[in-house]
């Protein structure tokens, strides 16, 4: 792991998440601040705006990546409600950081159109037909996962159920996690080469954190592998 680079894994609706923010800023004083968004994200978070795909939506994400998006932001709404907290608020905590201590702003997250096309695409029969199965036999199952929404679920939960998701649902894992993962990495290293003395902090959401971490421990010299544009990597500085 590069000594100029930390990551941090947030929950994106637990407040802990929030003061975890603050706290990283004030004890290791970052020079940059890398999120997990992309420019149509961070505006409609910094704007209040609730994006509901329409149906128009489906010409280009398709009919799964829809989907995705009408149940997944509901879920995520529903969840931010029980606890009293808008979700992405750790993501906007890490932009008000930035503002208030003249930081670097990096947004390294893939453009969620690119995610949506990508998820359905991988989002396959089998997986489909083993998703129905899950939702049937959940009732009855005796294995339970005990989830504190206040709270970032600690690193074992979490590689426990990445890896489910891995082995059930592997195009799933590989468009919304790993691919992501690979891009967002990516991006790190062409801060570092911009950047080589600057130190960067990395908000992103628990799940990718292991993944991340991986990833920069296989490739000690950061060799840029991916897509991921050099253009738009340092993307926002407030002063």
């Amino acid at each position: 792991m590069h000594p100029n680079i930390k990551i941090l894994g947030t929950s994106h609706i637990a407040k802990e998440s929030i003061k975890a923010v603050q706290r990283e800023v004030q004890e290791w004083k970052p020079d940059i601040i890398a999120v997990e968004l992309d420019k149509k994200r961070l505006y409609s978070l910094e704007h209040n705006i609730v994006n509901k795909p329409t149906l128009a939506d489906i010409r280009t994400i398709g009919v799964k990546g829809y989907l995705f998006l009408v149940i997944g932001g509901w879920m995520q709404r529903k969840l931010g409600n029980v606890v009293d907290i808008k979700p992405g608020s750790d993501m906007l905590e890490a932009v008000r950081q930035v503002k208030a201590n003249n930081l670097k702003l990096a947004l390294i997250d893939q453009d969620m159109q690119k995610t949506l096309k990508r998820f359905n695409k991988m989002f396959g029969w089998k997986e489909k037909w083993q998703l129905i199965k899950d939702i049937i036999t959940a009732p009855f199952t005796k294995e339970k996962v005990a989830f504190d929404l206040d709270s970032v679920p600690n690193d074992e939960l979490i590689t426990r159920l990445t890896s489910m998701l891995k082995v059930q649902y592997p195009g799933i894992y590989t468009a919304l996690i790993h691919e992501r993962n690979v891009y967002m990495v990516d991006k790190l290293k062409i801060l570092l080469q911009k950047f080589p003395d600057q130190k960067i902090l990395a908000v992103v959401g628990a799940g990718h954190k292991e993944g991340m971490l991986e990833l920069m421990k296989k490739d000690q010299h950061f060799t840029i592998s991916s897509k991921a544009d050099p253009k738009i990597t340092y993307t926002v500085s407030y002063s």
